[in-house]
Protein backbone atom coordinates (compact mmCIF):
# COMPACT_ATOMS: atom_id res chain seq x y z
CA UNK A 1 0.00 0.00 0.00
CA UNK A 2 1.52 3.20 -0.77
CA UNK A 3 2.00 6.38 1.61
CA UNK A 4 0.38 9.38 1.45
CA UNK A 5 3.75 10.82 0.45
CA UNK A 6 3.82 8.27 -2.29
CA UNK A 7 0.48 9.13 -4.00
CA UNK A 8 1.17 12.85 -3.54
CA UNK A 9 4.39 12.50 -5.51
CA UNK A 10 2.68 10.24 -7.94
CA UNK A 11 -0.25 12.84 -8.40
CA UNK A 12 1.85 15.56 -8.91
CA UNK A 13 4.04 13.71 -11.75
CA UNK A 14 1.51 12.77 -13.59
CA UNK A 15 0.12 16.63 -13.79
CA UNK A 16 3.62 17.27 -15.05
CA UNK A 17 4.25 19.77 -11.34
CA UNK A 18 7.89 19.98 -10.27
CA UNK A 19 7.57 20.16 -6.65
CA UNK A 20 8.76 23.98 -6.59
CA UNK A 21 4.68 24.56 -8.96
CA UNK A 22 3.16 23.25 -6.15
CA UNK A 23 4.83 24.35 -3.47
CA UNK A 24 4.08 28.05 -4.80
CA UNK A 25 0.35 27.52 -5.34
CA UNK A 26 -0.17 26.09 -1.96
CA UNK A 27 1.98 28.64 -0.57
CA UNK A 28 4.41 26.47 1.12
CA UNK A 29 8.14 26.32 0.64
CA UNK A 30 9.71 23.50 -1.56
CA UNK A 31 11.20 21.69 1.04
CA UNK A 32 7.95 21.47 2.92
CA UNK A 33 6.38 19.67 -0.28
CA UNK A 34 9.55 17.12 -0.52
CA UNK A 35 9.33 16.36 3.21
CA UNK A 36 5.81 14.77 2.24
CA UNK A 37 6.93 13.05 -0.55
CA UNK A 38 9.47 11.45 1.05
CA UNK A 39 6.91 10.59 4.61
CA UNK A 40 9.18 12.76 6.59
CA UNK A 41 6.70 15.28 7.39
CA UNK A 42 2.93 15.10 6.50
CA UNK A 43 0.44 17.85 5.42
CA UNK A 44 -1.56 19.93 7.29
CA UNK A 45 -5.34 18.97 7.43
CA UNK A 46 -6.18 22.19 6.47
CA UNK A 47 -4.09 21.52 3.24
CA UNK A 48 -5.80 18.89 2.61
CA UNK A 49 -8.45 20.01 0.40
CA UNK A 50 -6.12 22.58 -1.98
CA UNK A 51 -3.85 20.01 -2.15
CA UNK A 52 -6.32 17.47 -3.70
CA UNK A 53 -7.92 20.74 -5.94
CA UNK A 54 -4.64 21.12 -7.38
CA UNK A 55 -3.98 17.78 -8.25
CA UNK A 56 -7.08 17.26 -9.55
CA UNK A 57 -7.89 14.32 -7.06
CA UNK A 58 -10.40 13.58 -4.37
CA UNK A 59 -9.34 13.98 -0.76
CA UNK A 60 -10.24 10.03 -0.21
CA UNK A 61 -7.85 9.42 -3.25
CA UNK A 62 -4.88 11.69 -1.61
CA UNK A 63 -5.18 9.89 1.64
CA UNK A 64 -5.57 6.29 0.13
CA UNK A 65 -9.33 5.80 0.94
CA UNK A 66 -9.72 4.12 -2.55
CA UNK A 67 -7.51 1.47 -2.97
CA UNK A 68 -10.04 -0.77 -3.87
CA UNK A 69 -10.96 1.20 -7.22
CA UNK A 70 -10.56 -1.53 -9.82
CA UNK A 71 -13.41 -3.45 -7.62
CA UNK A 72 -15.11 -0.52 -7.26
CA UNK A 73 -15.23 -0.03 -11.12
CA UNK A 74 -15.70 -3.35 -11.64
CA UNK A 75 -18.79 -3.52 -10.08
CA UNK A 76 -20.21 -0.66 -12.08
CA UNK A 77 -19.18 -1.50 -14.95
CA UNK A 78 -20.66 -5.40 -14.10
CA UNK A 79 -24.22 -3.59 -13.28
CA UNK A 80 -23.89 -1.38 -16.58
CA UNK A 81 -23.71 -4.45 -18.90
CA UNK A 82 -26.30 -6.22 -16.44
CA UNK A 83 -28.96 -3.34 -17.41
CA UNK A 84 -27.72 -2.81 -21.07
CA UNK A 85 -27.05 -5.80 -23.00
CA UNK A 86 -26.60 -4.09 -26.02
CA UNK A 87 -24.56 -0.81 -27.20
CA UNK A 88 -25.64 2.58 -28.28
CA UNK A 89 -26.89 2.99 -31.94
CA UNK A 90 -26.40 6.31 -32.92
CA UNK A 91 -28.64 6.28 -35.96
CA UNK A 92 -31.92 4.68 -33.75
CA UNK A 93 -34.68 6.76 -32.98
CA UNK A 94 -35.49 4.46 -30.05
CA UNK A 95 -35.62 6.08 -26.34
CA UNK A 96 -33.86 3.12 -25.06
CA UNK A 97 -30.98 4.01 -26.50
CA UNK A 98 -31.02 7.61 -24.65
CA UNK A 99 -32.12 6.39 -21.63
CA UNK A 100 -28.90 4.11 -21.81
CA UNK A 101 -26.58 6.75 -22.41
CA UNK A 102 -27.71 9.12 -19.63
CA UNK A 103 -27.64 5.43 -17.56
CA UNK A 104 -23.74 5.07 -18.17
CA UNK A 105 -23.06 8.62 -18.29
CA UNK A 106 -24.51 9.18 -15.09
CA UNK A 107 -22.75 6.31 -13.15
CA UNK A 108 -19.50 6.77 -14.28
CA UNK A 109 -19.28 10.92 -14.15
CA UNK A 110 -19.21 10.18 -10.10
CA UNK A 111 -16.52 7.61 -10.65
CA UNK A 112 -14.43 9.83 -12.84
CA UNK A 113 -14.31 12.65 -10.53
CA UNK A 114 -12.98 9.96 -7.67
CA UNK A 115 -11.03 8.35 -10.02
CA UNK A 116 -9.48 11.25 -12.30
CA UNK A 117 -5.83 9.22 -13.36
CA UNK A 118 -7.78 6.23 -15.16
CA UNK A 119 -7.64 7.10 -18.29
CA UNK A 120 -10.05 4.64 -19.13
CA UNK A 121 -12.57 5.35 -16.93
CA UNK A 122 -12.16 9.33 -18.15
CA UNK A 123 -12.86 7.99 -21.88
CA UNK A 124 -15.64 6.50 -21.43
CA UNK A 125 -17.07 8.88 -19.49
CA UNK A 126 -16.00 11.47 -22.01
CA UNK A 127 -17.65 9.06 -25.14
CA UNK A 128 -21.07 8.83 -23.20
CA UNK A 129 -21.60 12.13 -22.14
CA UNK A 130 -20.57 13.28 -25.59
CA UNK A 131 -23.35 10.74 -26.73
CA UNK A 132 -25.67 12.70 -24.91
CA UNK A 133 -25.02 16.11 -26.66
CA UNK A 134 -25.15 14.66 -29.86
CA UNK A 135 -28.37 13.44 -28.94
CA UNK A 136 -29.74 16.45 -27.79
CA UNK A 137 -28.25 18.38 -30.88
CA UNK A 138 -30.36 16.13 -32.80
CA UNK A 139 -33.41 17.23 -30.86
CA UNK A 140 -33.61 13.72 -29.66
CA UNK A 141 -33.75 14.88 -25.82
CA UNK A 142 -35.38 18.29 -25.30
CA UNK A 143 -36.30 17.69 -21.94
CA UNK A 144 -32.96 16.93 -20.74
CA UNK A 145 -31.95 20.14 -18.20
CA UNK A 146 -28.18 18.84 -17.36
CA UNK A 147 -26.87 20.00 -20.90
CA UNK A 148 -24.74 22.37 -19.96
CA UNK A 149 -23.50 20.52 -16.66
CA UNK A 150 -22.51 17.47 -18.87
CA UNK A 151 -20.48 19.78 -21.58
CA UNK A 152 -18.74 21.18 -18.54
CA UNK A 153 -17.59 18.10 -17.29
CA UNK A 154 -16.66 16.57 -20.67
CA UNK A 155 -14.20 19.92 -21.24
CA UNK A 156 -13.21 19.25 -17.96
CA UNK A 157 -12.18 15.74 -18.52
CA UNK A 158 -10.84 15.97 -22.14
CA UNK A 159 -8.47 19.79 -20.80
CA UNK A 160 -7.07 16.81 -17.65
CA UNK A 161 -5.93 14.47 -20.12
CA UNK A 162 -4.72 17.33 -22.59
CA UNK A 163 -3.18 19.22 -19.73
CA UNK A 164 -1.57 16.46 -17.57
CA UNK A 165 -2.11 12.81 -19.47
CA UNK A 166 1.65 11.91 -20.77
CA UNK A 167 0.47 10.00 -23.21
CA UNK A 168 0.14 11.87 -27.05
CA UNK A 169 -2.24 9.02 -28.10
CA UNK A 170 -4.18 10.21 -25.17
CA UNK A 171 -3.75 13.65 -25.58
CA UNK A 172 -5.04 13.88 -29.37
CA UNK A 173 -7.93 11.67 -29.03
CA UNK A 174 -9.38 14.08 -26.26
CA UNK A 175 -8.87 16.95 -28.27
CA UNK A 176 -10.95 14.39 -31.36
CA UNK A 177 -13.49 14.33 -28.70
CA UNK A 178 -13.45 18.19 -27.04
CA UNK A 179 -14.23 19.31 -30.61
CA UNK A 180 -17.20 17.33 -30.70
CA UNK A 181 -18.19 18.25 -27.75
CA UNK A 182 -18.13 22.24 -28.98
CA UNK A 183 -19.88 20.92 -32.38
CA UNK A 184 -22.63 19.79 -30.42
CA UNK A 185 -23.04 23.01 -28.63
CA UNK A 186 -22.64 24.42 -31.78
CA UNK A 187 -19.25 26.39 -30.48
CA UNK A 188 -18.09 26.11 -33.77
CA UNK A 189 -15.64 28.57 -33.61
CA UNK A 190 -13.72 26.98 -30.44
CA UNK A 191 -13.90 23.74 -32.46
CA UNK A 192 -11.96 25.02 -35.33
CA UNK A 193 -9.31 27.17 -33.09
CA UNK A 194 -8.69 23.30 -31.31
CA UNK A 195 -7.68 22.15 -34.96
CA UNK A 196 -4.66 24.41 -34.70
CA UNK A 197 -3.20 21.82 -32.23
CA UNK A 198 -2.85 20.05 -35.30
CA UNK A 199 -1.15 19.56 -38.82
CA UNK A 200 -1.79 18.24 -42.31
CA UNK A 201 -3.77 16.01 -42.91
CA UNK A 202 -5.15 15.66 -39.40
CA UNK A 203 -5.93 18.86 -39.13
CA UNK A 204 -7.62 19.15 -42.47
CA UNK A 205 -9.66 15.28 -40.98
CA UNK A 206 -10.82 17.74 -37.96
CA UNK A 207 -11.90 20.80 -40.03
CA UNK A 208 -13.88 18.95 -42.84
CA UNK A 209 -15.54 17.11 -39.71
CA UNK A 210 -16.16 20.35 -38.28
CA UNK A 211 -17.50 21.16 -41.49
CA UNK A 212 -19.93 18.34 -41.60
CA UNK A 213 -21.36 18.89 -38.61
CA UNK A 214 -22.15 22.97 -39.46
CA UNK A 215 -23.78 21.37 -42.60
CA UNK A 216 -21.41 23.63 -44.68
CA UNK A 217 -21.49 21.79 -47.77
CA UNK A 218 -19.47 24.27 -49.84
CA UNK A 219 -16.60 24.35 -46.99
CA UNK A 220 -16.54 20.54 -46.69
CA UNK A 221 -16.14 20.12 -50.19
CA UNK A 222 -13.27 22.72 -49.97
CA UNK A 223 -11.76 21.16 -47.11
CA UNK A 224 -12.12 17.31 -48.63
CA UNK A 225 -10.62 18.41 -52.01
CA UNK A 226 -7.93 19.94 -50.32
CA UNK A 227 -7.38 16.71 -48.31
CA UNK A 228 -7.90 14.63 -51.17
CA UNK A 229 -4.71 16.96 -52.59
CA UNK A 230 -2.52 16.37 -49.93
CA UNK A 231 -3.10 12.62 -49.72
CA UNK A 232 -2.47 12.27 -53.62
CA UNK A 233 0.82 14.43 -53.06
CA UNK A 234 1.72 11.77 -50.34
CA UNK A 235 0.87 8.79 -52.99
CA UNK A 236 2.39 10.01 -56.01
CA UNK A 237 5.31 10.56 -53.86
CA UNK A 238 5.89 7.68 -52.84
CA UNK A 239 5.00 5.98 -55.87
CA UNK A 240 7.72 7.81 -57.71
CA UNK A 241 10.49 6.66 -54.85
CA UNK A 242 9.42 3.44 -55.59
CA UNK A 243 10.12 3.78 -59.30
CA UNK A 244 13.38 5.66 -59.04
CA UNK A 245 14.21 2.79 -56.20
CA UNK A 246 13.10 0.00 -59.17
CA UNK A 247 15.22 1.18 -62.00
CA UNK A 248 18.60 0.94 -59.85
CA UNK A 249 17.79 -3.08 -60.43
CA UNK A 250 18.59 -2.41 -64.18
CA UNK A 251 17.34 -4.32 -67.62
CA UNK A 252 15.66 -7.17 -65.15
CA UNK A 253 13.74 -4.43 -63.21
CA UNK A 254 13.01 -1.89 -66.70
CA UNK A 255 9.36 -3.87 -67.35
CA UNK A 256 8.04 -3.36 -63.18
CA UNK A 257 9.21 0.43 -63.52
CA UNK A 258 7.11 0.96 -66.89
CA UNK A 259 4.06 -0.43 -65.42
CA UNK A 260 4.58 1.34 -62.78
CA UNK A 261 4.89 4.96 -64.39
CA UNK A 262 2.12 4.07 -66.51
CA UNK A 263 0.08 3.17 -63.43
CA UNK A 264 0.93 6.66 -61.76
CA UNK A 265 -0.68 8.15 -65.31
CA UNK A 266 -3.41 6.05 -64.82
CA UNK A 267 -4.22 7.32 -61.31
CA UNK A 268 -3.41 11.05 -62.35
CA UNK A 269 -5.81 10.89 -65.06
CA UNK A 270 -8.43 9.62 -62.79
CA UNK A 271 -8.38 12.99 -60.73
CA UNK A 272 -9.09 14.82 -64.23
CA UNK A 273 -11.90 17.54 -63.47
CA UNK A 274 -11.71 17.50 -59.96
CA UNK A 275 -8.29 19.34 -59.25
CA UNK A 276 -7.16 22.19 -61.69
CA UNK A 277 -3.97 22.26 -63.97
CA UNK A 278 -0.73 23.29 -61.85
CA UNK A 279 -2.11 21.82 -59.44
CA UNK A 280 -0.19 18.25 -57.72
CA UNK A 281 -1.76 16.16 -60.57
CA UNK A 282 -0.19 17.92 -63.48
CA UNK A 283 2.94 18.20 -61.35
CA UNK A 284 3.22 14.01 -60.95
CA UNK A 285 1.85 13.31 -64.46
CA UNK A 286 4.85 14.92 -66.22
CA UNK A 287 7.33 13.43 -64.08
CA UNK A 288 5.86 10.05 -65.05
CA UNK A 289 5.61 10.86 -68.55
CA UNK A 290 9.24 12.02 -68.11
CA UNK A 291 10.31 9.12 -66.13
CA UNK A 292 8.51 6.62 -68.36
CA UNK A 293 10.55 8.26 -71.61
CA UNK A 294 13.90 7.33 -69.81
CA UNK A 295 13.13 3.67 -69.60
CA UNK A 296 11.89 4.07 -73.35
CA UNK A 297 15.49 5.78 -74.12
CA UNK A 298 17.30 2.89 -72.43
CA UNK A 299 15.68 0.72 -74.32
CA UNK A 300 16.19 2.49 -77.53
CA UNK A 301 12.79 3.08 -78.11
CA UNK A 302 12.34 6.27 -79.47
CA UNK A 303 9.22 6.13 -80.93
CA UNK A 304 8.04 5.50 -77.40
CA UNK A 305 10.00 8.34 -76.20
CA UNK A 306 7.93 10.48 -78.59
CA UNK A 307 5.00 9.39 -77.52
CA UNK A 308 5.76 10.73 -74.23
CA UNK A 309 6.93 13.95 -75.54
CA UNK A 310 3.45 14.67 -76.95
CA UNK A 311 1.85 13.80 -74.32
CA UNK A 312 3.64 16.30 -71.83
CA UNK A 313 3.41 18.30 -74.84
CA UNK A 314 -0.78 18.20 -74.20
CA UNK A 315 -0.63 18.26 -70.60
CA UNK A 316 1.77 21.61 -70.71
CA UNK A 317 -0.71 23.42 -73.57
CA UNK A 318 -4.22 22.15 -70.97
CA UNK A 319 -2.15 23.77 -68.07
CA UNK A 320 -1.48 26.91 -70.02
CA UNK A 321 -4.69 27.86 -71.05
CA UNK A 322 -6.25 27.00 -67.97
CA UNK A 323 -7.71 28.83 -65.31
CA UNK A 324 -5.00 29.94 -63.23
CA UNK A 325 -6.37 30.92 -60.02
CA UNK A 326 -4.56 29.30 -57.57
CA UNK A 327 -7.11 27.26 -55.45
CA UNK A 328 -7.43 27.46 -51.65
CA UNK A 329 -6.13 23.19 -52.27
CA UNK A 330 -3.04 23.59 -53.59
CA UNK A 331 0.15 23.41 -51.95
CA UNK A 332 1.63 27.20 -51.28
CA UNK A 333 4.90 26.10 -52.97
CA UNK A 334 2.98 25.32 -56.18
CA UNK A 335 1.06 28.91 -55.49
CA UNK A 336 4.42 30.52 -55.18
CA UNK A 337 5.53 29.16 -58.61
CA UNK A 338 2.47 29.59 -60.55
CA UNK A 339 1.41 32.70 -59.44
CA UNK A 340 4.77 34.67 -60.05
CA UNK A 341 5.93 33.05 -63.63
CA UNK A 342 5.09 35.28 -66.44
CA UNK A 343 3.82 33.34 -69.71
CA UNK A 344 7.29 33.47 -71.21
CA UNK A 345 8.64 31.74 -67.89
CA UNK A 346 5.75 29.28 -68.23
CA UNK A 347 7.24 27.66 -72.41
CA UNK A 348 10.70 27.47 -71.13
CA UNK A 349 9.68 25.43 -68.10
CA UNK A 350 7.49 23.39 -70.52
CA UNK A 351 10.84 22.99 -72.74
CA UNK A 352 13.12 21.94 -70.16
CA UNK A 353 10.15 19.14 -69.19
CA UNK A 354 10.40 17.95 -72.82
CA UNK A 355 14.24 18.76 -72.74
CA UNK A 356 14.33 15.91 -69.81
CA UNK A 357 12.68 13.21 -71.74
CA UNK A 358 15.90 12.93 -73.89
CA UNK A 359 18.66 14.95 -71.82
CA UNK A 360 20.42 11.36 -71.29
CA UNK A 361 21.79 11.50 -74.57
CA UNK A 362 23.47 14.51 -74.28
CA UNK A 363 23.55 17.01 -76.99
CA UNK A 364 25.54 14.87 -79.37
CA UNK A 365 25.55 16.16 -83.49
CA UNK A 366 23.04 13.15 -84.20
CA UNK A 367 20.32 12.78 -81.71
CA UNK A 368 17.36 10.76 -82.94
CA UNK A 369 14.82 12.35 -81.11
CA UNK A 370 15.32 16.03 -81.20
CA UNK A 371 16.13 15.53 -85.21
CA UNK A 372 12.96 13.89 -85.56
CA UNK A 373 9.85 16.00 -86.93
CA UNK A 374 7.32 15.10 -84.11
CA UNK A 375 9.84 16.55 -81.24
CA UNK A 376 10.21 19.43 -83.13
CA UNK A 377 6.54 20.09 -84.02
CA UNK A 378 5.96 19.94 -80.36
CA UNK A 379 8.56 22.65 -79.41
CA UNK A 380 6.26 24.47 -81.94
CA UNK A 381 3.44 24.13 -80.52
CA UNK A 382 5.34 25.29 -77.02
CA UNK A 383 6.48 28.07 -78.48
CA UNK A 384 3.13 29.23 -80.08
CA UNK A 385 1.10 29.20 -77.05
Amino acid sequence: MQTIGQRIRGFRKSRGMTQAVLGERLGVSVQAVSKWENDISMPDISMLVPLSNILGVSCDSLLGGCENSENELNDAYEALHRRWESGIDNQSTDRTNYNRAIDYYSTLAPLQRKYPMNYDLSWTCVCFGNQILLFISNGCLSEFKDKDAVFNNVERICFEIINYDKNLTHKKIAYYNLCDAYCYMSYFGKAEALADNFVGEEKLEILANIAMKKDDREERLRINKQLCASTTYELMSSLYCLGGATTIFGKEKRESAKKLWVKMIEICNSFDGIFSYGDTVFFFKVLAYKALSKEFLRDGDYDGVLDCVEEITRECIADFNADYTVKEWQYSFEKDFTDNRTPQEKKESYKWDLIGCWDDLGNHESNPVIDSERYKECVRKIESL
